[in-house]
């Protein structure tokens, strides 16, 4: 449980993270589309700029900055988001390497934005394998430079060809660098919350703990001893017997009150409890309580420790007070991925659906059982015994 949130904790930040970054790339790529426009409007009125001023690139300049302007609209988006912002850099990629075919490709002033377009890709997408996409424009722009400008210098082209890469690898260079150092602090964040989370809820088991202990605790205590000395000087034994039934009923809740401390103090211990109920029911009931294999829940997540040692009481308790049982059997087996436990009794039995229109604590299993992904079965036949069989999937358990 504590991993998954984690990794839910851990995905969250990164989302947020996403979405701090996409705001960034919007405002450069809006900057870098009015720029565009700006450079339009001044080749309309001089056209020896080089930069192209027909109709269609006027579009082309208007819908660069409309798609910016929705991806950072949908950047939200849990299922296009992403996407959007994927496909339209590519665009940009694109309409960049259309715009600079008047001024003179691979030489043009606009290719000084492709380190800017390399640095968007880097910091919205992780994947190292995505950065080959803007990288890759650049042997476009070599090879229409030398298909199409075959007077330019091959020196010259070489020259601009290093210096574009040169920059581009120092830009994947400090933001990988940036984003690693980022990386290892959002992982430190992220432990130190479960911590501090962690520490929180101790306290306030401990503080829970504390109240059980000096409130109902004491309160129980007095119960018992009361019972004792009104046993003493009770004459009637139907008073003695009902003070003795009080007193037992005071105990048992004192019992389930230590297994509740216990398991607020994080030292719950489900072999040692079931351990405990089954020497107590020895003692107290002159019941054959036997146990195998118990240790093996011990591994299982806590909460089934929980769900398992509330079925094997519900169980012990109902074999004691309905099915007058001798002896008891409270096993646990593993087989492969699947985790048993068994109560079986040698009771009167009942019959099942009469049963479960009457009794809550087999509906109660039967929850507890649901609630841990678990299989809960139970067999009785009147005056051939009860077994419950609790039966618990292997994975994410150990």
């Amino acid at each position: 449980m504590l991993k998954r949130f984690n990794k839910d904790t851990f995905a969250l930040r990164l989302q947020k993270s996403f979405l701090f970054r996409a705001q960034a790339v919007f405002f450069g790529r809006l900057t870098i589309g009015c720029l565009y426009a700006l450079l339009f409007i001044l080749s309309l009125a001089n056209n020896d700029l080089g930069f192209p001023n027909s109709f269609i690139d006027g579009l082309l300049i208007l819908l660069t900055i409309f798609y910016a302007h929705l991806s950072y609209r949908l950047k939200s988006h849990e299922r296009f988001g992403r996407w959007i912002h994927f496909i339209t850099l590519i665009a940009d990629l694109l309409i960049n390497l259309y715009l600079t075919r008047n001024s003179g490709l691979l030489f043009s002033p606009l290719m000084a934005l492709h380190p800017l377009y390399t640095a968007m890709f880097l910091l919205l997408f992780h994947n190292p394998f995505l950065i080959g996409i803007p990288l890759l424009t650049i042997p476009f722009h070599t090879v229409l430079t030398l298909a199409f400008m075959r007077n330019e210098n091959i020196f010259s082209i070489i020259y601009a060809l290093l210096l574009y890469c040169m920059l581009d690898a120092l830009i994947i260079f400090f933001i990988h660098l940036a984003q690693s150092q980022e990386q290892r602090l959002l992982k430190s964040l992220v432990a130190l919350e479960k911590k501090m989370k962690h520490l929180a809820l101790s306290h306030e088991r401990s503080r829970i703990a504390r109240d059980f202990h000096d409130g109902i605790g004491a309160q129980l205590t007095s119960i018992v001893m009361q019972c004792d000395y009104m046993v003493i000087e009770a004459k009637e034994k139907n008073l003695k017997e009902e003070l003795g039934d009080i007193r037992e009923s005071a105990v048992l809740s004192m019992e389930d009150m230590r297994r509740s401390i216990a398991l607020l103090h994080d030292d719950f211990d489900i072999a040692e409890q079931i351990a405990r109920m089954s020497e107590n029911m020895c003692d107290r009931h002159h019941l054959k309580v036997e146990t195998r294999g118990i240790h093996l829940l011990s591994a299982l997540a806590i909460e089934k420790q929980i769900a398992c040692c509330r079925i094997v009481q519900e169980s012990l308790t109902n074999a004691l007070k309905h099915a007058k049982a001798s002896s008891i059997l409270v096993m646990a087996e593993r087989d492969e991925d699947i985790v048993s436990l068994t109560i079986r009794d040698d009771g009167v039995g009942f019959s099942k659906e009469k049963a479960e229109r009457h009794h809550f604590g087999l509906g109660n299993m039967h929850d507890r059982a649901r609630h841990i992904g678990g299989q809960l079965t139970i067999r009785s036949e009147p005056l051939l015994g009860t077994e419950v069989i609790l039966s618990i999937a292997h994975g994410g358990a150990f």
